[in-house]
């Protein structure tokens, strides 16, 4: 078992490690992202992203939306985007992830602090990687395509997406308001919000004009 799992610390430890992640990949590297950044603070690229993509890997990253919040965040999204990452955007990434292949897996110990710095779990090939590479394929599918314009602006607020695609996939409002952890009040309105950005007069017009507009494309197009 203690070849299946390491704690490495800090952050010099934390970067060689992710190296080693990704030079390791044969195939794809998965990336959940989410805040906080305290090192980085979230707008350092990666700098074997884009090597690695030329030479043939698949990187798939899973942002929070929170990402689209700040200019310094969306710049750095946007440059994934641009060296050919596969993004996608939901609401409330619950961790920070990287998985490469069925190989090796990372996910932070806790945040950095004054005292501790950083640490991270280094998963072998184990059930608990195999669990995290599931964890990321099923948030996955619930995510939407994540697409910034020129001026590195959303095109849609993704949460309006979301919830339509939650609506249309049969959830109530009941099922959603406890999926995002928050109120039904909240959920009927971000449907009213995407009701009227699709410019829908009910829930049953606003599945067809969601679908029209490409809010309901299949999750692996």
């Amino acid at each position: 078992p203690e070849e299946l799992v390491a704690i490495a610390e800090g952050s010099a430890a934390m970067g060689a490690h992710f190296e080693q992640l990704q030079r390791g990949a044969e195939r794809e590297v998965l990336v959940l992202d989410r805040p906080p950044y305290p090192v980085t603070g979230g707008a350092v690229a990666n700098p074997l992203q884009a090597e690695l993509i030329a030479g043939g890997i698949t990187y798939r990253g899973l942002y929070d939306a929170a990402l689209l919040s700040d200019s310094r965040w969306t710049e750095r999204v946007q440059a994934d985007l641009d060296e050919g990452v596969q993004g996608r955007v939901m609401e409330g990434v619950p961790l920070k992830l990287a998985v490469a292949d069925r190989s090796m897996a990372m996910i932070p110990l806790r945040e950095a602090d004054a005292v501790r710095g950083m640490s991270a779990l280094v998963i072998r090939p184990s059930v608990l990687l195999d669990s995290l590479a599931e964890l990321f394929e099923a948030l996955w599918l619930r995510a939407v395509p994540l697409r910034l314009d020129a001026g590195t602006v959303p095109d849609v607020d993704p949460g309006l997406v979301e919830v339509v695609r939650l609506l249309a996939s049969g959830m109530t409002d009941a099922g959603i308001a406890r999926q995002w952890r928050t109120s039904e009040r909240t959920v009927r309105r971000r449907v009213a919000e995407a009701m009227q950005v699709l410019g829908a007069s009910s829930r049953l017009q606003t599945g067809m004009l969601a679908e029209r507009a490409g809010w309901l494309s299949d999750a692996r197009d």
